[in-house]
C-alpha cells in the first residue's frame, strides 16, 4: 500500500492534467495561454530563415494575465535541441527578460536584458526587441526604450538540431505561461528608435499590428490571425503552428541537475521537504518488513535502501514523460536520503530496545 502511495503522488499528473489550454480566439485575434498551453512550429527551415543573421527586429503585442504561475513564464522560445544556446523571452512576475541561454537565475552573469515591471496583468504591451553587433541589444515597450545592453547582442540559435519556435511554454512543457499573443514578428533586421516609436503610434492610431505591415522586407517569420487559422501559400509558416489537444513535452529531461533553475524559496523547500520525509515511512516499513521475514540484521537495511532508490529512479524517468512534472537528479537524492533516515531510525530504535540479533 504504501508503494501504491508513492507511486501515486509520484506519477500524478499536477494542475488541469495534460489538456492543452491554448486556444485560438477568433473574435479578439489572439491566442491565448491559460497556464499549460503550448504552441510550437517544429522545424522554422520552410521559413527560409536565416540563422546567421547579425541583426534582429522582434515584435510581439502581448496582455500577460494575472496569477502567473511561480518561475519564468516563455512567452517565446527559439530552441536547437541545446537549452544553453536558446533564445528566450520570458516574463517573471511582472518583468519581461530577454536572453539566450538557460540562466533563469543568473547565476552565471550571462548577458541579458531586463524590462522592470513593464508587464502589469490585463494590460496590452507592445515590445519590440532590436539587436545588432553595432548596437547591441535594446527591449523597447509601447514604443520607449526601457533597457539596453550595449556589449551583447541577441542571436539566434545557428546550431544543433532544426529549430523550433514555441510560444507560451518551455520545450519540456512545464513552465506554462497565462496571457494572450496578438502577434508575433522576427525580421533579420534592426530598425531605429525612430522607427519602433512609427510603428507603435500606427497601432496606437488603428490597432492593425505593424509587424504584419510590409515596411520590414527582411522580415523572415510572422503570425496574425490570417496565418494561425487561414495559412496562405505564400506565408506556410503559420500552416505549420501546432496546438495540440494535449500539453506536449518537445524534448526530454531526464535526472537533470538544479543549477539552471534552484532558489531557496518556501517552494523549493517545501518540495525538499516532501521529497525527504515522503520515503521516510516506505524505507521504515521495508525495513520492517524484511526484518520480520529474514530478521534484523544490518544488510536489511542495504536491501531496503537499495529498493527505495530504484523505485524514485523509476518515478523520474517515468517524469521524463509526463508534461506537468520534472525529472530531476536531486529528487532522486532526496528521496533516497529520506529511506535511509527511515531505515535508520528502525534500525536504532531496535538496537536500544534490545529486540534485534545484531
Amino acid at each position: 500500500m504504501m508503494v501504491l502511495m508513492v507511486l501515486y503522488f509520484g506519477l500524478r499528473i499536477r494542475g488541469d492534467g495534460n489538456i492543452n489550454d491554448a486556444l485560438w480566439l477568433p473574435d479578439r485575434t489572439a491566442l491565448r495561454f491559460q497556464g499549460s498551453g503550448i504552441a510550437y512550429v517544429d522545424d522554422l527551415s520552410i521559413s527560409r530563415l536565416n540563422r546567421k543573421v547579425d541583426s534582429l527586429t522582434i515584435e510581439m503585442v502581448v496582455r500577460p494575465g494575472r496569477n502567473q504561475r511561480q518561475g519564468f513564464g516563455p512567452l517565446l522560445l527559439l530552441h536547437d535541441g541545446d537549452d544553453g544556446r536558446q533564445m528566450a523571452i520570458w516574463q517573471y512576475k511582472d518583468s519581461l527578460i530577454v536572453m539566450n541561454g538557460n540562466d533563469y537565475n543568473n547565476a552565471r552573469r550571462w548577458p541579458r536584458i531586463t524590462g522592470m515591471h513593464v508587464l502589469p496583468p490585463d494590460q496590452i504591451r507592445y515590445l519590440t526587441i532590436t539587436a545588432s553587433k553595432k548596437k547591441g541589444s535594446r527591449l523597447f515597450v509601447n514604443g520607449k526604450p526601457v533597457a539596453a545592453k550595449k556589449d551583447w547582442c541577441l542571436r539566434i540559435p545557428s546550431e544543433g538540431r532544426p529549430l523550433r519556435l514555441v510560444l507560451g511554454n518551455s520545450v519540456y512543457g512545464n513552465h506554462g505561461w497565462i496571457g494572450d499573443i496578438y502577434g508575433l514578428g522576427i525580421a533579420g533586421k534592426a530598425i531605429f528608435s525612430e522607427q519602433v516609436r512609427a510603428r507603435y503610434e500606427k497601432w496606437v492610431e488603428d490597432q492593425s499590428v505593424p509587424l504584419l505591415e510590409p515596411d520590414l522586407p527582411e522580415q523572415i517569420i510572422k503570425f496574425n490571425q490570417q496565418l494561425w487559422s487561414r495559412p496562405s501559400e505564400a506565408d506556410m509558416v503559420g500552416s505549420l503552428l501546432n496546438i495540440p489537444s494535449d500539453v506536449v513535452a518537445l524534448e526530454k529531461a531526464v535526472l537533470s541537475t538544479p543549477q539552471a533553475y534552484f532558489k531557496l524559496n518556501r517552494v523549493t523547500i517545501a518540495d525538499i521537504s516532501l521529497n525527504i520525509f515522503g520515503f521516510v515511512p516506505l524505507g521504515a516499513m521495508l525495513f520492517a518488513y524484511l526484518g520480520s521475514c529474514y530478521g534484523f540484521d544490518g544488510s536489511r537495511k542495504w536491501i531496503a535502501l537499495a529498493f527505495c532508490g530504484t523505485l524514485s529512479l523509476g518515478i523520474e524517468l517515468a517524469q521524463a514523460w509526463i508534461p506537468t512534472r520534472f525529472s530531476t537528479l536531486l529528487d532522486l537524492i532526496l528521496n533516497t536520503i529520506g529511506a535511509w533516515i527511515g531505515i535508520e531510525l528502525l534500525y536504532r530504535i531496535r538496537k536500544l530496545r534490545g529486540r534485534d540479533s545484531i
